[in-house]
């Protein structure tokens, strides 16, 4: 069975690249609804072409394809939506053309999470064009707001479909990501009044990404930029933070209260140990639950009132909503500032022992990797529902530049994440008699 359909997977290589340009030059910015339903639409319009009829919510934000018959309930989440662009003057081939030179197709979207929706469709295809026995239902949900933060599409997909019993979601790494940090955005508006000679500051255009460009002016002076390399926000370690360098230049400015709340609490730590947020872990915790905040600035800009200013968190396993609130609060006084949680997710963690678990490892050695249970620092949809994980199509060896300028995804490796896809539910959908008689096969 495997050999079958790794063939077909791979007989569909052309058609998933022209599919994933023609949805990576959809401009799907997070929050744009109406391109966001175009790439949706399109998805639809692929699925009947496939012969597998899509639905979309009452809000036609999030579409919807089953297959498979049974109780149980398999589920893949998935997003067109996409951070914005960054500096487009850093990217090599304009962000939204879907360029492909053989090995890479490049664009913004098209690690995060394009590839991945073109690529899952095509797995329902092949199960289904091959007459694979399903005796379980995989439902595929595309959303539109996972950049977003508040997940209304998730939700209203909830209201009109229900929910599967577990999942996973291509929008990371391999191997297993079954623990994730939780996810905060604080924003912090400066007002006293400071603005003084500040004619012009902007930095950042998404909670969730490092900036990778600042502009300062001041009054009589001409305008001065500062350039970094963007990446995720929970990966920071990838790019140079322009918010941090721009801050450092400034390090004379001792009236200006956003740059000494930067310089004191968040240059040269990118785990938030200076704002509490990293306690040291007990030695007897487990080595899986190990793990680090990530808190990092990502837009700053000037207002009408004073500088505003958004810190994103990645808070490890035990950090609570209220301990973060309390270490902001300790400290608005001191710096002129109020302040407000924009967004919040718990930590996610599920039992590394559940059966599909252990089956996607199984699956994921069986192409010849080496597989594990993985601790995550960014956020997925995966935490939208019980029971779900994050789970490739990026390889430990590809550089994950979700996010960053020249945003681009392996063919290859989409190609062989596909294959991966495919097997495991086709044994996991499989009656269990069958499945048994498949993994022998």
């Amino acid at each position: 069975m495997k050999d079958m359909l790794d063939r077909y997977i791979e007989s569909q290589e052309h058609n998933i690249i022209k599919d994933i340009q023609t949805l990576v030059r959809i401009e799907s910015v997070v929050g744009n609804r109406e391109e966001n339903r175009k790439a949706l639409e399109f998805v639809m319009h692929k699925a009947a072409q496939f012969g597998l009829p899509g639905k979309m919510s009452q809000e036609e934000d999030v579409v919807f394809v089953q297959i498979g018959s049974g109780a149980e309930k398999i589920g893949i989440l998935v997003h067109v939506d996409v951070v914005e662009t960054g500096d487009t003057g850093k990217w090599t081939h304009p962000p939204f053309s879907g360029h492909s030179d053989g090995t890479h197709i490049w664009g913004r979207g098209a690690l995060d999470d394009k590839g991945a929706v073109i690529a899952s469709l095509y797995v329902l295809k092949t199960l289904q064009d091959l007459e694979m026995p399903l005796h379980k239902q995989i439902w595929l949900i595309v959303g539109s707001g996972e950049e977003g933060g508040d997940w209304s599409d998730i939700e209203h997909f909830k209201r009109d479909f229900g929910v599967p019993d577990y999942g996973f979601t291509p929008d990371g790494d391999f191997p297993i990501y079954n623990l994730e940090n939780g996810y905060a955005d604080i924003e912090l508006e400066f007002t006293e009044a400071q603005r003084g000679d500040l004619v012009h500051l902007l930095a950042g255009d998404s909670l969730n990404t490092l900036p990778s460009k600042a502009e300062i002016q001041l009054s009589g002076q001409p305008l001065i930029e500062f350039h970094g390399l963007s990446a995720h926000s929970s990966t920071p370690h990838l790019g140079k933070n322009a918010i941090e360098i721009l801050c450092r230049a400034l390090s004379f400015r001792q009236d200006l209260n956003f740059v000494n709340f930067i310089q004191h609490h968040l240059l040269g730590d990118q785990n938030g140990s200076k704002l509490g947020l990293n306690p040291e872990e007990e030695s007897s915790q487990p080595d899986a639950q190990k793990r680090k905040t990530i808190c990092v600035p990502t837009v700053l800009k000037l207002t009408e009132k004073g500088v505003y200013l958004n810190i994103n968190i990645r808070q490890k396993y035990g950090i609570t909503r209220q301990e973060i609130m309390n270490q902001f609060e300790s400290r608005a006084q001191e710096y002129g500032y109020t302040f407000r949680m924009a967004h919040y997710l718990p930590p996610l963690m599920v039992d590394e022992n559940h059966e599909a678990l252990q089956l996607m490892k199984s699956v994921y050695e069986e192409y010849g990797f080496k597989s594990s249970f993985k601790v995550g620092c960014g956020t997925s949809y995966a935490k939208s529902m019980e029971n779900f994980v994050s789970w490739g199509p990026n390889f430990p060896e590809d550089v994950n530049c979700a996010h960053m300028e020249n945003e681009k995804i392996s063919i290859r490796s989409l190609m062989t994440a596909a294959k991966i896809y495919t097997l495991f539910l086709a044994r996991c959908a499989a009656h269990p008699a069958q499945a048994r008689a498949n993994e022998e096969a």
